[in-house]
């Protein structure tokens, strides 16, 4: 006997995308909870979301129809955003650009420290 296939939404996948960055439980446990029956479509979307971002949750994989690009971004702008993410991402990406400023900062130091430092053949 076949298997019936729920479809999702990309707002449900979503939400369940957040809930689990939000409170760390693993796929089987968000299966469980929304009542999915297969933690490995909820891995799927996690993949989705981890390679290509929320609005690549709302494409429609499984039929030959595809939706345009244009389709697509506009779901995804009308998408429910958690502004803590949001705001989690915007600290993280300055937090990034901030040490590798620092990081260069700490190269251009020790490239100058060598070149100004005597070196014994040369005296």
């Amino acid at each position: 006997m076949a298997e019936k296939y729920n479809k999702y939404s990309g707002e449900f996948k979503q939400k369940v995308i957040e809930y689990m960055l939000k409170t760390g439980v693993p796929q089987h446990y968000a299966a469980k909870h929304f009542g999915i029956r297969s933690a490995h479509s909820v891995y799927e979307w996690l993949e989705i979301y981890k390679n290509e971002g929320f609005a690549d949750l709302y494409v429609n994989r499984r039929s030959g129809g595809f939706r345009s690009i244009e389709e697509v971004e506009k779901s995804a702008a009308n998408a429910p955003v958690d502004e803590s993410l949001e705001a989690e991402v915007k600290r993280l990406r300055m937090e990034n650009a901030y040490l590798k400023k620092l990081n260069a900062l700490i190269q251009e130091k020790e490239k100058l420290a060598r070149e100004k430092s005597p070196r014994p053949w040369q005296n």
